[in-house]
């Protein structure tokens, strides 16, 4: 099946060469589409694209064809982006359509560019991105429905707020902060715009945030914080939901009482932190993207439905012994790193000791939300 240009070049393209040349032109916003034109007609070879009507149910029409393109018919070429707008965007929201491999660089691009723009407020002025993942041949309506619910509109946005400690605020922000330009360094920005409430110490700025008592607060760099005390921020976050049944949108529920997360207790994690959990996220996709790793994958997450059911701290010890023999930890220094930075284990203490006393079941929930994002939505493990 060819569903983009990418794919008709890979297949009838002349050599390497004329595939590396065809896709730096398209690459080039300022080449013509005369010009685009010629040099596919040039270093493409010969073809025959045979286009037949569609029908959802089999019929004898199914082999109905509707025309052929050959390359001597090319006339013109029109670029687009793959992107569908449902709505306008707005500063609160923007809801669209993408195909669903640019889902992973769709999240790292916001974040690249919330980095930039915002990295001064961060914890102040979050963003969250719902995704739905849909097959193209379901109703419209049901994964807009379900886009509608995953968007998590928030009456009381006080309820979002979490304590985070103060060292690992810092780390975060650190790397935020590793995007400033050099005019916002000379300006000092990063005093000026990074301030948070509850300072224990009581110093810099007595604020209200709101005008309410309650929000009287002592507002300070984090620096002037103590290094154990604990600050109050709303993080990034991002969800998804595979619509593999249109019933399936009844799954997407927030409980306010929980800081807005998932009702339903086996999705209960989501959503997750975007600069806590990506990462890991990606980790998780690059340990069992080899495929001889699939088979490894599917017994443990059968291991893993089967005990979450009627979880137990009882069978922590028997999933500690599962994820180091099926992944064969004790042999394979590569996927031991990848399970201690998933699970958030120490490098340099025996694995055994660190599954058996860190294990539990919002670790085994972390490790099926990976697969199902990685393996049944995006099928990219």
């Amino acid at each position: 099946m060819i569903s983009s240009i990418e794919d008709f070049i890979e297949k009838f393209a002349k050599d390497q060469k004329a595939k590396e040349t065809l896709k730096q032109k398209l690459s080039d916003k300022n080449l013509k589409s005369v010009e685009l034109k010629n040099e596919f007609i040039n270093l493409t070879k010969d073809f025959s694209i045979t286009l037949k009507r569609y029908y959802e149910k089999e019929t004898k029409k199914n082999n109905e064809t509707i025309t052929t393109l050959i390359k001597n018919n090319i006339r013109n070429f029109i670029t687009y982006q793959p992107i569908a707008s449902i709505t306008d965007p707005t500063p609160i929201s923007w809801q669209f359509i993408i195909p669903a491999d640019k889902v992973p660089n769709l999240i790292d691009k916001v974040i690249e560019r919330y980095n930039e723009a915002f990295k001064y407020v961060y914890g102040k002025l979050p963003i969250h991105i719902g995704i739905i993942i849909q097959n193209y041949k379901k109703p419209l309506y049901v994964g807009i429905n379900a886009l509608r619910k995953i968007r998590r509109d928030v009456e009381d946005i006080d309820k979002l707020y979490e304590e985070q400690k103060v060292n690992s605020l810092c780390h975060k922000l650190s790397k935020k902060l590793s995007c400033e330009k050099f005019e916002e360094k000379c300006n000092d920005s990063q005093n000026f715009y990074s301030l948070y409430w509850d300072n224990p110490n009581e110093t810099e700025y007595n604020f209200y945030i709101k005008p309410d008592e309650k929000w009287e607060v002592w507002i300070s760099t984090l620096d002037k914080f103590p290094i154990n005390s604990s600050v109050k921020i709303i993080p990034n976050t991002f969800d998804f939901e595979f619509m593999d049944a249109n019933t399936r949108r009844n799954d997407i529920y927030y409980d306010e009482e929980k800081h807005y997360k998932r009702a339903f207790y086996l999705k209960s994690n989501r959503p997750y932190e975007i600069e806590e959990y990506w990462d890991k996220f990606k980790a998780f996709r690059k340990l069992f993207k080899d495929s001889k790793n699939s088979s490894k994958l599917h017994k443990l997450i059968n291991i893993f439905y089967d005990k979450l059911q009627n979880y137990d701290k009882g069978y922590i010890p028997l999933l500690a012994s599962a994820i180091i023999n099926i992944l064969e930890l004790r042999k394979d220094k590569q996927a031991l790193k990848y399970i201690q930075y998933i699970f958030s284990l120490e490098e340099n203490k025996d694995i055994s000791d660190e599954l058996n006393n860190k294990l539990d079941e919002r670790k085994l929930q972390l490790f099926i939300d990976m697969f199902e994002f990685w393996h049944i939505a995006l099928q990219e493990v």
